[in-house]
């Protein structure tokens, strides 16, 4: 029965390690290093916030985005005043969004639009967003989940491969952790190894089931969209002519080196602004993106 445990303890030990590997190689993005290019990836910004700020801190590269395009102009409006948790409030001044040419959108960003300005897609519909309208920042909210969800979907159906391996070693992990509990039981071994065992297998369990939640393999196109934005990074930051068209993707950086004087300025004044478009109460846990 030692045997048993401690071919369980091996089979814990490849677990771990196969996963290590899985997680570089199946599950992980492969992109090459940044080549400097001022075109972005096809598809919304939408995404690449997602992937560069995190979840909660799309907005204002969208806004940016759409703001550079003409789709959509961003008025500050009021006092720029603090966010209020009775109400709840959000931080900044008041907003007023109009529509100007949803002409371009695609079926990720225009139902998105719409949650924003009630009366999109019809140029000149005019949404003032006021600090204390919760029920519009929850809308937006959800509208944006859903967006990022269907750009993620159209980048087509992720191989099935990726869940299989995480099942399969998930599987091993666990057979390995009882494999081992059960034979220093059964091998009458001292109650000191018994609770390395189990502990062990505990742990090994945890570490692989923590690293194989989120596997998931790239489609071709996911991958092109992650290197595209790579690329696009690499040119922000070195460039010396900030290019207005791209303000909205500068953004994603909180408009690095020259872009905090070169972006246009209507584009500058969301800068730092993520929590304006959060409900008050909601914002007070969420982190600011770093300053780059």
């Amino acid at each position: 029965m030692i045997l048993v445990a401690w071919s369980g303890v091996a089979a814990m030990v490849l677990s771990l390690v196969l996963t290590i590997i899985a997680r570089r190689t199946i599950w992980g993005a492969r992109l090459r290093p940044a080549t400097p290019n001022p075109t972005p990836p096809p598809g919304p910004v939408l995404l690449a916030a997602r992937l560069v700020r995190g979840a909660n801190m799309e907005v204002v590269p969208l806004l940016a985005d759409w703001q550079t395009r003409g789709v959509l102009d961003v008025e500050r409006i009021g006092p720029d005043l603090n966010a209020d948790p009775k109400v709840p409030a959000s931080s900044g001044p008041e907003w007023r969004l109009t529509v100007l040419d949803a002409s371009g959108l695609d079926g990720v960003e225009l139902p998105l639009l719409a949650a924003f300005v009630p009366g999109a897609p019809v140029p000149g519909a005019t949404y003032l967003l006021r600090r204390e309208d919760v029920d519009a920042r929850d809308r937006i909210w959800n509208a944006v989940r859903s967006a990022v969800d269907r750009q993620r979907a159209s980048f087509g159906t992720r191989p099935r491969v990726a869940t299989l391996t995480a099942v399969g070693l998930i599987t091993l992990a666990s057979v390995g952790g009882a494999a081992a509990l059960v034979g220093s039981v059964l091998g009458q071994a001292k109650p000191m190894p018994i609770a390395l065992a189990f502990l062990g297998a505990i742990a090994v369990i945890v570490v692989v089931s923590l690293i194989c939640r989120g596997a998931r393999r790239l489609t071709d196109a996911e991958r092109q969209y992650r290197q595209g934005i790579r690329d696009v990074e690499a040119w922000v930051r070195q460039t010396t002519e900030p290019t207005a068209s791209l303000a909205g993707w500068a953004m994603l950086w909180n408009l690095p080196g020259v872009w905090a004087t070169g972006a246009p300025e209507k584009v500058r004044r969301l800068r730092g602004r993520d929590k304006s478009f959060l409900r008050g109460d909601f914002a007070q846990g969420i982190p600011e993106p770093a300053v780059l």
